[in-house]
């Protein structure tokens, strides 16, 4: 297991922004993946389940047919075919690490093979020389895929300056490219070389120093913890009597940590990046934190904690902005969930408490007070229905007296209810109690629309029987032929079984009912395009776009289609590289935002062993809940059919909660079916 001494801590000021790849891989609100421009734009749809960035101009896709890899380049050409059963690990250096049929071997970027399909793992290649496991032990092939240093070894880091350090009988030992010792010493704990120097531990537990690559102790051992170099020359150690301090490749201490201030921009050791106010080397003042996870937070800092003014957003798409004390919301803030509902009024130690408004996605709104999360107090709930609820509250539950009603038409029978259970908990990735609950509801009543409807739902996406959700689509029209709904389901059923013109027609139906209806003429836009018919194609993403004008999925889906619909003239003349117009290179400047920091030049030396990667592929970590072969469909049921969870009770006081918090109250007012 690599040691934690070999991560760097954080490297100070002084680092510019460049960007490695022109598209950058983001994700949609159900899970799938596309590609955005350093403008911003949309330029390869949410259309893959799994997808890798951009390295060295091709990124690792997979294909939902068959579960297997490939890879695309920036125009969305297939470079490398669907066959590899893992991920297929970024380019680098030409080559990157595949598995197929259970081994790892090596593709160049065209897929040809250049190392053998029989190796266990990989880390991947530095410096032209390429890891691999056979069994438990490790070595090492060139980019020819030869294997020049054999699998001996219990591990290994990365090639450094042209050595690398490997375990051999419980020690560290330094190699060279051709497997040969350059000095004949090992160690109990050893880093890769940075600057000329490597940090080292002779002895377990007698300190660390730094030898050059002659092995000489240049720096002698003194320190109780030791990182790597960093591109300026300045290396983190730590001391028994001054804690952690900086110093240059000659020992010398430079400042002690903990007594850093002023402004600057800082990698700290848990992955975050830093840039702002320092006093004393905590974050205090004005700065903005940008954390692994994906998550931001700009605003005022004190003693390391987001006290006073802040924004933060994270990476699911959730925001707070508003006031802070000690990490917590506090005072008055915004809590806006990605799809749409918020909360904004008073908040005491991360709790909503005192007056607020609360708006669900759904369109229902409570005005009152609230105590730790619960509407308490005086306030009135009012229902998309037109129902309202005003009067008192006592911990989420309504104790006063309904002021306005308006008659059945906006409750449910127990079947409906049940079916919109179903639904619920299918949006939630949970198709256990969802198939549970929609053959209750079917027991209930099975000639009701919401039950025949989400049993479609089910058999389409959960059970795989395109068959019987056909049926049961057919049977929902039959029991309300007036709802769009189940014509605009049916169409993406018939779509999966290629029965084309029963999907056009269905689609017709669905638009006169539902002139608005956005998904509907998105779908047939791939209708027509399964037709090969660009220009009806075209057409129909352009009543999309009037619909929703800034819709990113409209946009690249009317540019594809408008671009088969009129193609560019080619001339057939030998290619030859146009030179860029001033035009295009004012645009690439504009492309690096000022003041960022260009994380190329963030170095980790080591780190933890990378075993866990081999058990858990990033593709699995990134394995959505539930397996839906149309995208759209669950925004569509969760507008209409709104999520509900039961209630969380632990009242957690992080960022992560609220979304907890927002399902709280669903089963009672965020989920009416109107």
């Amino acid at each position: 297991m690599r040691t934690p001494f070999l991560i760097i801590f954080f490297v100070l000021c002084g680092l510019s922004a460049s960007y490695a790849q022109n598209l950058k891989l983001v994700q949609d609100s159900v899970g799938n993946y596309g590609y955005k421009n350093r403008n911003g734009d949309l330029v390869i749809s949410y259309k893959y389940r799994f997808a890798h960035e951009f390295s060295e101009g091709l990124a690792a896709v997979w294909e939902r047919e068959n579960g297997t890899w490939g890879s695309i380049d920036e125009n969305e050409k297939l470079v490398i075919p669907y066959k590899y059963t893992s991920e297929i690990f970024g380019f680098k250096e030409g080559i990157a690490a595949v598995k197929l049929n259970g081994k790892y071997g090596f593709i160049d970027k065209k897929g040809n093979q250049i190392a053998p399909f029989e190796y266990d793992f990989s880390y991947g290649v530095d410096e032209g020389m390429a890891s691999v496991k056979q069994g438990d032990k490790w070595g090492f092939i060139d980019r020819t895929g030869k294997l020049v240093i054999p699998c001996i070894y219990a591990s290994v880091y990365g090639f450094k300056e042209g050595l690398v350090c490997v375990k051999l009988n419980d020690k560290w030992i330094y190699i060279d490219k051709k497997g040969n010792q350059p000095f004949p010493f090992s160690y109990d704990h050893a880093g890769s070389f940075q600057k000329g120097l490597a940090a080292v531990q002779p002895v377990k537990d007698k300190g660390y120093g730094y030898i050059n690559k002659k092995g000489e102790m240049v720096i002698p051992v003194q320190f109780t913890e030791a990182y790597s170099f960093d591109d300026n020359g300045i290396a983190l150690a730590g001391t028994t009597t001054k804690s952690t301090v900086h110093i240059d490749k000659t020992g010398k201490i430079i400042d002690v940590d903990n007594q850093t201030t002023g402004k600057g921009k800082y990698f700290l050791r848990t992955g975050d990046l830093y840039e702002g106010e320092l006093i004393y080397g905590e974050r205090t003042g004005k700065g903005k934190n940008v954390w692994r996870n994906g998550d931001v937070y700009e605003g005022d800092w004190k003693d390391n904690k987001m006290t006073g003014k802040g924004k933060k957003t994270l990476g699911n798409g959730n925001v707070y902005d508003g006031d802070w004390k000690d990490n917590l919301f506090n005072g008055k803030g915004k809590y806006t969930w990605a799809d749409g509902a918020f909360y904004e009024g008073d908040w005491v130690d991360g709790f909503m408490t005192g007056k607020g408004k609360y708006k669900w996605a759904n369109g229902n709104v409570y005005n009152g007070d609230w105590k730790d999360n619960n509407l308490n107090g005086k306030g009135m709930l009012t229902q998309a229905s037109g129902e309202v609820m005003n009067g008192d509250w006592v911990n989420g539950n309504f104790t006063g007296k309904v002021k306005q009603t308006i008659a059945a038409a906006g409750k449910m029978n127990s079947a409906e209810i049940a079916a919109q259970k179903a639904l619920d908990f299918r949006n939630a990735g949970n198709y256990t109690e969802a198939l549970s609950l929609s053959k209750k509801a079917m027991l209930l009543d099975p000639n009701n629309f919401l039950a025949l409807f989400a049993r479609a739902v089910l058999y389409a996406e959960h059970e795989k029987n395109n068959a019987k959700a056909l049926e049961f689509y057919s049977k929902a029209i039959l029991a309300n032929g007036k709802d769009f709904r189940a014509y605009l389901f049916r169409a993406y059923a018939y779509l999966d079984s290629n029965h084309l013109p029963e999907a056009q027609k269905d689609l017709d139906k669905a638009i006169a009912l539902n002139t608005k209806c956005f998904d509907c003429f998105t779908l047939r836009a791939h209708v027509f395009g399964k037709e090969q018919k660009w220009t009806e194609a075209m057409a129909e993403t352009k009543l999309a776009l009037n619909l929703k004008p800034n819709s990113e999925k409209a946009k690249s889906l009317y540019e594809m289609y408008k671009s088969f619909a009129e193609p560019e003239t080619i001339d057939a003349t030998p290619y030859a590289k146009k030179e860029e117009s001033s035009t295009v290179a004012t645009n690439t400047v504009r492309y690096i935002p000022s003041g960022s920091i260009d994380l190329s030049k963030v170095k980790y030396i080591g780190g933890d062993d990378e075993e866990e990667y081999e058990e858990n592929p990033a593709y699995a970590r990134k394995r959505r809940k539930s397996y839906l072969s149309q995208s759209d469909m669950n925004n569509i049921i969760k507008a209409n059919f709104p999520s509900s969870t039961s209630k969380e009770s632990s009242g957690e006081k992080t960022l992560r909660d609220m979304d907890k918090i927002q399902k709280q109250y669903d089963d009672k007012w965020g989920a009416q079916h109107h």
